[in-house]
């Protein structure tokens, strides 16, 4: 397939193109008028060709040790590992104190879990430093245990599933609604108000019909206690066997290898390149260093001797000639 592009008829650009008129442009030379360049096909026709394949190549596999509960949640439904995250990730003073309590997973009886995360939700949680009140019941080792990375990030993803378990109950008053705080903040960005003053006739009778449609919604929203409930409720069910969790946790897949999380400014002048292609940089004269040499100028640039009247302007004026 190719792509075409089909402007807007006389000074008034239409919002949506109707079919009828696409098949009436692109009959007879409309095909040759419309077609997109060699270079804008070019483009699509990488990305898309990466995938499926790809969208395994986003993916990491790991090795965690959870409580049971959070074992047993993953196994019915092991796409609620991005809620989890991004709960935990995004966790405030009320959530710390839902994870010192643990109510839902205490981490008395633990499994190996194995755990398919995106590269990026893997990242964020490897990243996002947390240390556990040993009060609570966690046990960590060493740091030089093989199994430490493993049990740290159990810890992390249990304390996300703690958080949005935390957040199922109901609450009658939208004022502890975290789910309404979402929508209104939502509704507020997007100009909702229309700049209405807060308090106002107008901004009570919008704020009222938002409340009011939040209310008769709320259940088809995907906001934080909604995950909740569905995560306390495959907890109530209570169908599963703690000790054929923890048999299944004996023969895992090898975890991912994670080195890809690191990486030199070499390579990703390189996949940068890869993905977007040798950018030139524009400059009156048109010349255009390398992005090498670019980095290396600014460099040399940053390093030269400040006084406390600035940096040397002699200096300063032969980097600037450099770059252009």
């Amino acid at each position: 397939g190719e792509l075409y592009l089909i402007g807007g008829e006389g000074e008034e650009e239409e919002e949506e193109l109707s079919f009828e008129r696409v098949f009436r442009e692109l009959k007879g030379d409309g095909r040759t008028r419309y077609v997109g360049s060699k270079a804008i096909q070019g483009c699509i026709e990488a990305r898309i060709g990466e995938f499926p394949d790809r969208i395994e190549d986003g993916h990491h596999r790991t090795t965690l040790y959870v409580p049971v509960g959070v074992a047993a949640v993953l196994k019915e439904n092991p796409q609620l590992v991005s809620a989890a995250v991004l709960a935990f990730c995004n966790r405030d003073s009320i959530d710390l104190k839902a994870c010192r309590a643990m109510r839902y997973f205490p981490p008395e009886s633990c499994v190996y879990v194995s755990v398919v995360f995106t590269k990026c939700l893997y990242a964020m949680l490897l990243h996002n430093s947390y240390l556990p009140d040993r009060r609570t019941g966690w046990s960590l080792p060493l740091a030089t245990d093989p199994n430490y990375k493993a049990h740290v990030l159990g810890v992390k993803l249990a304390c996300g599933f703690e958080i949005l378990a935390s957040q199922a109950k109901t609450s009658q008053s939208l004022d502890t609604d975290k789910g309404w705080k979402s929508y209104f903040e939502s509704l507020s960005s997007k100009g909702y108000f229309q700049e209405n003053i807060e308090g106002s006739q107008e901004y009570t009778r919008l704020l009222g019909i938002a409340k009011e449609y939040y209310q008769e919604n709320k259940d088809s929203m995907r906001f934080t206690p909604k995950i909740g409930e569905e995560i306390v409720s495959i907890l109530k069910r209570n169908d599963y066997d703690p000790e054929e969790l923890r048999k299944e946790g004996l023969d895992l897949p090898s975890p991912d290898d994670d080195s890809w999380i690191n990486i030199s400014p070499e390579e990703l002048d390189q996949m940068l390149t890869k993905r977007y292609g040798v950018r030139t940089l524009l400059s009156l004269n048109g010349n255009a260093p390398s992005p090498e040499s670019f980095t290396a100028m600014m460099s040399e640039f940053l390093d030269r001797k400040s006084e406390f009247d600035g940096v040397d302007q002699d200096a300063a004026a032969a980097a600037a000639a450099e770059l252009v």
